[in-house]
């Protein structure tokens, strides 16, 4: 059995601290005392880990742990009277060496790290990895300067500044007498609480749990850029897809987007480098940097690329989307495998060059975005009847699948409290936008379902006002719990796709009277519905205030 002391201190309403003086750097945050209590064993048990994991110590604290709470600060701006006690020299360098093993943590994280993940923002109002380095550093600084003269900082790039505030601390540290290792202080300079009481246990402490808590933080960050990376994959691969709505698989094949190719060619293109780059990405996972070949400058990628275009121009349409899907299904399950910190470094290629699993994973929907681009410039050149020709049905369900995963891609990006309370589109919240998807995909199934069975759709009602028909169909809805709306959602895709499935070329080539009195064809009325889920998918993305995404993903203003 263990048995620790805990001291408590309050930051907030709700938010508690729990720090273990025999354990100098651990701490919890829980919403209350209780909290605190209830958590801190499981800390103490990462702590010991931690420092088994660095050869620190060899065995575990026996179990059970227990925690007795010593004392509780009403602010933080107190002091616990175990911080208050004098310091000797050799806790002063064990505690510093703690400091070496946290920076060295840090260090190893964002040292080779790519400079767009360092200053990657997921939200407008939040900060990058590269500006919590900084403040580790800078806070390391003020909390110095609570016990000694504050110093003049020099301006400089990260790393050699982490180093500079680092090797100033623990000069300062080092340097102190009896008296300094033993007195508590007030310092009234670049602080909101002149009165507050400091001592160098609590400067030590306090430096050494905020290293720790954002190091935390980077590695949250770090698996946020996952989820907003996964999202933006999809939202591209959907967007590829939907550039070539309407067309044939003649015009597809035959006409040429740009010389040479057409869009079949650039399919089966983009298809090999994902392919391309999930070999490289298991090299680098694998420890085979080594067998890495160079392609070249751009003279040879151009020749790499014809070589390529020959290879695959026999291919059929049908197969190339079949490819795509393949090597982007072979991509994210590998990527799936590969840790944040081997994403996040920076590796040298055998013939020099520098690069990292998160730029090539960056390349794959930027890729995406570059032909997307191309095809639908090219659209504009076409004829109406051939952007609005017959969709042959193997693309249809590959829009509605991609259109799909694109929205679902964004579910991750909030909580559980957040689907049913955060607006996402004027009042509606994410659970009220799959309610409303799903309203108007029960009429889709309805259309599709009467084709498949070699009729005609014809409804028993009308849809005249759009807006009548939103808010009858959100107000039946409003006592639904998201696991309800989300049931029903998945489960009329589902017949949508089945139906379609049964619906021969012939059955949705033929025109019918939709609702809104508009005679559409069937290959149009599929079309409609991954539009409409594309069309909120935007209004998502916008509501997040998603940073660095292009305006085609987001909701137009107005």
């Amino acid at each position: 059995m263990a048995e620790y002391d805990v001291n408590v201190d309050r930051w907030s309403e709700e938010r508690f601290v729990g720090h273990v003086p025999d354990l100098v750097g651990c701490f919890v945050f829980a919403e209350d005392v209780d909290g605190v209590v209830t958590a801190v064993p499981e800390t103490i048990r990462q702590y010991h880990r931690w420092l088994i994991d660095l050869g620190v110590q060899l065995d575990p604290p026996p179990e059970p742990i227990t925690v007795r709470v010593e004392t509780v600060l009403a602010t933080a701006r107190d002091i616990f009277p175990t911080d208050q006690q004098p310091i000797s020299t050799s806790e002063v360098e064990w505690q510093l060496q703690l400091a070496a093993y946290n920076r060295q943590e840090l260090l190893t994280i964002i040292a080779n790290m790519p400079a767009g993940m360092l200053d990657w923002k997921p939200y407008v109002d939040r900060v990058s990895i590269r500006e919590i380095a900084f403040h580790v550093g800078s806070s390391e600084m003020w909390y110095l300067s609570r016990i000694t003269a504050a110093q003049d900082e020099p301006e400089l790039e990260l790393l050699p500044y982490l180093d500079w505030t680092r090797t100033a601390v623990i000069e300062a540290l080092s340097q102190l007498n009896d008296a300094q290792r033993a007195a508590v202080v007030t310092q009234s300079q670049g602080t909101r609480f002149p009165d507050e009481p400091w001592s160098v246990r609590k400067v030590l402490r306090r430096l050494l749990e905020h290293e720790r808590e954002h190091i935390a933080h980077i590695q949250e960050i770090l698996a946020e850029w996952r989820l907003h990376f996964q999202a933006r994959l999809a939202a591209e691969r959907a967007r590829l897809f939907w550039s070539i709505r309407g067309l044939s698989t003649e015009t597809m094949t035959e006409l040429e987007v740009m010389p040479d190719w057409s869009v079949k060619d650039l399919l089966a293109h983009v298809a090999y480098y994902d392919g391309f780059h999930t070999n490289r990405i298991h090299m680098v996972a694998n420890g085979r940097i080594a067998e890495i070949k160079e392609i070249g400058d751009k003279a040879a990628l151009a020749k790499y690329n014809a070589q390529l275009l020959k290879q695959f121009k026999d291919v059929p349409m049908e197969q190339a989307i079949a490819m795509l899907l393949k090597e982007r299904s072979g991509f994210k399950a590998t990527f799936k495998t590969i840790p944040d910190d081997v994403v996040q470094q920076e590796v040298e290629l055998p013939w020099g060059w520098q690069t990292s699993i998160y730029q090539w994973a960056t390349w794959r929907y930027l890729h995406d975005e570059e032909h997307c681009l191309e095809i639908e410039k090219w659209r504009e050149t076409l004829s109406k009847k051939q952007v609005f020709d017959s969709t042959p049905k193997y693309l249809l369900r590959t829009i509605l699948k991609s259109t799909r995963q694109a929205f679902n891609a964004l579910l991750p990006l909030f909580t559980e409290a957040e689907k049913v309370t955060r607006p996402v589109c004027g009042t509606w919240s994410l659970k009220d936008v799959v309610g409303h998807l799903t309203d108007w995909e029960i009429v889709a199934v309805e259309g599709i379902t009467a084709l498949a069975a070699g009729q005609l759709p014809e409804f028993d009602y009308e849809i005249p006002d759009f807006d009548a028909f939103n808010n009858a169909n959100a107000a039946k809805r409003q006592s639904q719990s998201w696991n309800e709306v989300w049931y029903d959602f998945v489960n009329t895709r589902e017949q949508l796709l089945a139906a379609l499935e049964k619906t021969d070329g012939t059955a949705l080539a033929r025109q019918f009277k939709s609702p809104w009195d508009s005679q559409l064809h069937g290959y149009y009325w599929m079309l409609i519905w991954a539009d409409h889920e594309m069309e909120h998918a935007n209004d998502v993305r916008s509501a997040l205030q998603l940073v660095g995404w292009p305006d085609k993903l987001l909701a137009e203003e107005g």
